[in-house]
């Protein structure tokens, strides 16, 4: 069952393999704060575990799309928030002025959310991909016993 799951994955574009394994990840960090919020533990205290999740499906994937995935993802949360900023910010009249208290500021934490999703994220996504390629190398250069391990003579003349 493993196999034919894993081969079928292997046959999708690459990119749909990371949004789908950055919505994997999301909905596992919901699921987990909603598990944990009866004891009040703080959304953030959930994040280490999608961080370890990044990590190891960069480690799975072994391209650097997944790390641009996590680039994108916190881009796109901060263009959010400069939008609610924007808007907060040239907001005018009386109703202006409740727009300029809230969403200002909501535009200001949303921002720091999407530097912080991607920084928080892509390191470990890099650090993963660069694991798993370095673990892809070892593995082809030590499994072929007729170059004695060395997979540089093979391509020799």
């Amino acid at each position: 069952m493993l196999q034919r799951l894993t081969a079928w994955e292997r046959r999708r574009p690459m990119w749909l393999r990371c949004v789908a394994g950055a919505l994997l990840l999301y909905l596992l960090d919901y699921a987990c704060f909603w598990v944990v919020r009866p004891y009040h533990v703080p959304f953030l205290w959930t994040l280490p575990l999608s961080m370890v999740g990044a990590l190891l499906v960069g480690v799975h994937l072994r391209s650097w799309t997944w790390v641009k995935t996590w680039l994108v993802v916190g881009a796109v949360v901060a263009a959010f928030g400069a939008l609610l900023l924007f808007v907060g910010l040239t907001a005018s009249g009386p109703e202006g002025a409740d727009a300029r208290v809230l969403l200002a500021p909501g535009g200001l934490v949303v921002i720091g959310a999407g530097v912080v999703i991607g920084i928080t994220h892509g390191v470990p996504a890099a650090a993963g991909v660069w694991w798993g390629q370095r673990r892809e190398a070892t593995k082809i250069g030590s499994s072929d016993s007729s170059l004695n391990g060395d997979a540089s003579t093979e391509a020799m003349p």
